[in-house]
């Protein structure tokens, strides 16, 4: 039974927890974090002028998509991971395996776990979409092709999908998200390192409020799986997952004017968008409940007495 000093007390906590959020630290520190995300977007503009010509092949002059697809990917992993490190290293002075890179036991479990959580969630998406008729499926790639020419595209698409995976969450999660909560505090960093994800979309097609609503809340739900571990691995795998089994497995959603490997031709029969997005924020919240689950298991593993 909980006494009159207890409730007092969890009631001075909550006052205390929220009236942290708008407590701000010293103006040098804010402008510290500032001035580290501002460095590291500078080095890695000047890392993107140098790959600039990558970006703007026409894809019609190379004959594939895909090619294409994997060397703009290659070059943003090597521009954000070079950019993130420069900027974690001199301006920060902390080591790139800081920002939740380290390699232990876990490494393999959290990105297997992401991507069979990622699978999950696609899965329950596609089918549910299926069985409600609002979609079909006319074609699957292993009728017009070989064997071998579906498994070693599967094998590439998910290699440039992890290559998304790792650039988008070490940026996001690893710097943006650790150096705006050492700036300010947790809730803020969380808050505007998910802004800046959305921002970074802003080129993408259909970049439109429900877009918008969704790119947000996707980046909540990676920085939880970040808040629940403090590794990058389970984020990784959870993004690299998600991108590859909505575009490469279920959907074949294009990448921007880019169109790649898919294993199934799916054609869209109705289509709300609000609907939608209310069904994937609910799948991120089931999401979200599998992560807890998943980091209590490897929180008791870690630590057995708790």
């Amino acid at each position: 039974m909980t006494t009159g000093l207890d409730n007092q007390s969890i009631k001075d906590s909550n006052h205390s927890t929220i009236a942290s959020v708008f407590r701000f630290p010293p103006f040098r520190t804010i402008l510290g974090a500032a001035g580290q995300i501002l460095g590291q977007s500078m080095i890695y503009w000047v890392l993107f002028s140098l790959t600039f010509i990558v970006w703007v092949i026409n894809p019609a002059t190379w004959g594939n998509d895909q090619v294409l697809l994997a060397l703009r990917e290659i070059t943003k992993l090597l521009a954000f991971t070079i950019s993130v490190f420069i900027a974690t290293k001199v301006l920060a002075g902390r080591d790139l395996v800081d920002l939740g890179l380290r390699l232990d036991r876990w490494t393999l479990y959290d990105f297997l776990v992401g991507l069979l959580i990622s699978f999950l969630l696609a899965g329950v998406y596609f089918f549910a979409r299926l069985i409600f008729g609002e979609i079909k499926i006319v074609g699957f790639a292993w009728q017009t092709s070989t064997s071998s020419f579906v498994i070693g595209n599967l094998l590439i698409t998910f290699l440039i999908f992890s290559f998304v995976g790792w650039s988008e969450e070490l940026l996001s999660r690893g710097f943006h998200l650790q150096t705006i909560s050492k700036g300010l505090n947790q809730f803020w960093g969380v808050v505007i390192s998910c802004t800046i994800f959305v921002y970074l979309h802003r080129f993408n097609s259909d970049f439109d409020l429900y877009y918008i609503i969704f790119l947000f809340a996707g980046g909540l739900f990676f920085s939880y799986a970040y808040l629940k571990t403090r590794q990058l691995w389970l984020s990784i795998g959870l993004h690299a997952g998600w991108d590859y089994f909505m575009v490469v497995i279920f959907f074949g959603w294009p990448i921007g004017d880019l169109r790649i490997f898919r294993l199934m031709d799916v054609q869209i029969l109705s289509s709300s968008d609000l609907v939608h997005l209310v069904a994937i924020l609910l799948l991120l919240l089931a999401g979200g409940k599998l992560i807890q689950r998943y980091s209590k298991f490897r929180r008791q593993r870690v630590n057995p007495a708790t």
